[in-house]
């Protein structure tokens, strides 16, 4: 416990680039690879991740692809 945060606290903390988000439950139950690329996963496939910063999260990768 020698830095007693999360990721994304300590990069805000030493301004750094934020932890990125990703479906690690997802890739991880069905054996996908992390170079995964396709349709956005449910929710339910993100580590504590609230409704809200899930659907910021969907926009902007939506946009990015456009």
């Amino acid at each position: 416990m020698l830095l007693p945060s999360s990721l994304e606290e300590l990069a805000l903390t030493f301004h750094n680039e934020p932890k990125g988000i990703f479906p690690y439950k997802y890739v991880n139950n069905k054996n996908i690879s992390l170079l995964y690329e396709g349709e956005i996963p449910k929710r339910k496939y993100f580590s504590k991740l609230n409704e809200e910063k899930y659907n910021d999260y969907c926009k902007i990768k939506i946009k990015n692809e456009i």
